[in-house]
């Protein structure tokens, strides 16, 4: 969710009545669009007054609003904001009272790190309480658990067309039988995968 889309150039709160129920996104394909809904629930009522004063751990005050390119909310109520910058390039998890707890995460290619050029673009939590970041610049998905602990990845550093490779990794949804579609960009692509990050098909234009 990029909450700078929830908000106006003024400050003000963009009026939409469906924000709380649904947000949509689109993946285009050349001559046809694919609509994957997202029932999207508390994180889209995250405002820039809730979160994002809040200082980081062991630093001044800091706005996030300026560095942040995504947030979400796991089951127990705790933020997880995505920041991106040579030296902001992590994630920040905070409590339903808004106190930060935890920081993982750095600019670079390794695992555990993000792209500081294209900056990370998504950051999800899956029904295990796991955290997944689109680590779009390295053309990857990266998969945590709650405490900040790499997990596996998905993709490599470079761009691929290869099954389970990515040209800019950009978003994901999870469905109710318990895989993962997620969205191969630049390879006019969608990939779905099982929670442990198996390839299990794809969906392109070319059908």
């Amino acid at each position: 969710y990029d909450i700078r889309n929830h908000y106006r150039e003024d400050g003000k709160e963009r009026k939409n009545k469906n924000m709380n129920k649904k947000l949509f996104f689109t993946v285009g394909f050349i001559g046809l669009l694919y609509t994957l809904p997202l029932i999207f629930s508390p994180q889209a009522n995250a405002r820039p007054g809730d979160l994002m004063y809040e200082s980081t751990i062991g630093q001044p005050a800091v706005n996030f609003l300026s560095t942040t390119s995504a947030v979400t909310k796991d089951s127990y109520g705790n933020y997880y904001v995505l920041s991106y910058g040579s030296a902001n390039s992590k994630v920040t998890k905070y409590t339903a009272n808004k106190q930060p707890i935890l920081e993982f995460g750095a600019a670079g290619t390794g695992d555990g790190q993000f792209n500081s050029t294209t900056y990370p673009w998504g950051i999800y939590v899956d029904p295990d309480d796991n955290v997944w970041v689109a680590d779009t610049g390295n053309h990857r998905y990266q998969k945590f658990d709650s405490n900040g602990n790499f997990i596996l990845k998905i993709g490599g550093t470079s761009a691929g067309t290869g099954d389970g490779q990515f040209n800019n990794a950009y978003g994901m949804t999870f469905t109710d039988d318990g895989f993962l579609w997620i969205a191969d960009r630049k390879n006019s692509r969608l990939q779905k995968f099982d929670l442990d990050g198996n390839f299990i098909t794809k969906v392109t234009n070319a059908m």
